[in-house]
């Protein structure tokens, strides 16, 4: 780890597919987002499709399709890992080319202290 900080960083993206998308694209999406596991300061990656249960009192999803969490080891990881080459290469193939042209993703990051039980 660093030393500029200690603390974990979940990294976290909500991706609205076009509406024609494949489920062999999906896959090649998933499949990559993935393999960022190799990406250097990288503690764990999950993908995984939006829920939208019938229990929810509204489709809260608000169209996203799939989000995914990428957990760095430091604030130092995060800014190697969003110019590691294949992190971008992934983002040009499994990721730009199924995307809804009308609603960009959504991004965020945080310090994230992991409380477990």
């Amino acid at each position: 780890m660093s030393s500029s900080s200690s603390t974990p960083i979940d990294h976290v993206v909500a991706f609205t597919f076009r509406d024609d998308v494949t489920e062999e694209e999906v896959q090649k999406f998933v499949d990559g987002i993935n393999s960022l596991i190799q990406c250097k300061g990288v503690l764990s990656v999950t993908a995984g499709k939006v829920l939208v249960e019938d229990y929810f009192e509204s489709d809260r999803s608000q169209g996203v399709s799939y989000a995914i969490r990428v957990r760095l080891e430091d604030k130092d990881a995060l800014k190697s890992y969003t110019f590691d080459e294949h992190h971008i290469k992934i983002g040009k193939e499994c990721v730009v080319p199924i995307l809804s042209p009308s609603k960009p993703p959504i991004v965020f990051d945080w310090e994230a202290p992991e409380v477990t039980k």
